[in-house]
């Protein structure tokens, strides 16, 4: 995908790690919201209603805050499931399943952040401790783009929570 020059996530005023992450989804065949419907919108299906698509109004994009919450609340129907150790995120990673690392930020104001976990390669291995797998490989969008890293950035002052999931498809 080519992240680190790729013009589509190149940051200007803003970042996209939420497009990158859906677009590794989509490529892999697994479903992550680019936009999603709005709670009003969700009570009216969920009663058997029809809603018209509304950008801004039965419909909206979602950032990495969101998709947090998303995967949290929605993410089982779609094949997601947490995990809660980053060597169970990179085995996984490893045997051809998708993940990710979502955190929120404290100021939701600003921007979450999310990345996939990708396989680990020769060049590209996770950070372990005592035998222990707790960072894995991962790639992204942001205030940098990297095809691999291994950094716990989840792990900042300016994020409230974080989650690690896997989509079992």
């Amino acid at each position: 995908m080519n992240v680190e020059n790729a013009i589509r996530y190149k940051k200007t005023a803003y970042t996209f790690c939420n497009i990158y992450a859906y677009d590794f989804c989509y490529l892999c065949e697994v479903f992550l919201p680019r936009v999603w419907w709005s709670e009003s919108a969700l009570i009216s299906l969920s009663n058997g209603g029809q809603v018209d698509i509304r950008y801004g109004e039965t419909v909206f994009e979602i950032r990495a805050n969101e998709l947090f919450q998303w995967l949290k609340e929605f993410g089982s129907s779609f094949g997601w499931r947490r995990v809660f150790t980053a060597q169970e995120l990179q085995t996984a990673a490893d045997q051809g399943y998708v993940g990710v690392v979502v955190a929120n930020t404290k100021n939701h104001d600003n921007s979450g952040h999310i990345c996939v976990v990708v396989p680990q390669t020769d060049v590209h291995t996770p950070v372990t401790m005592e035998g222990e797998i707790v960072t894995p490989v991962m790639s992204d969008a942001g205030l940098s783009n990297h095809e691999y890293y291994s950094y716990r950035w989840w792990t900042k002052d300016k994020y409230s929570f974080f989650g690690f999931w896997i989509n079992d498809n």
